[in-house]
């Protein structure tokens, strides 16, 4: 979890700056470097939301996956055949 999240740090100080050095080219139409880095670091978060949703899905899929036999619990509210599922008071 830690080396993903330096990762992820550290790949975006360097895009930001690799930005920085071609004056946030796709968004250097607008003519003001404040407007331009604004949108350039508006376009590297949406970047990371997007990593960021997929490492929590791949977490909460381990999760299940490691839960008796890959099935997961919570499985049962939606009529899944989860075992020991019918031991469970709702």
């Amino acid at each position: 979890m830690g080396r993903k999240l330096a990762a992820v740090t550290v790949g975006f100080i360097i895009a930001w700056y690799a930005g920085a050095m071609v004056n946030f080219f796709p968004f250097s139409i607008a003519g003001d470097l404040t407007v331009n880095a604004i949108a350039y670091t508006g376009l590297l978060v949406c970047v990371v939301m997007v990593l960021c949703a997929g490492w929590i899905v791949e977490e909460i899929h381990r999760a299940g996956a490691d839960r008796e036999g890959g099935k997961d619990r919570d499985a049962s509210r939606m009529g899944g055949d989860v075992p020991g599922g019918e031991e469970r008071a709702e």
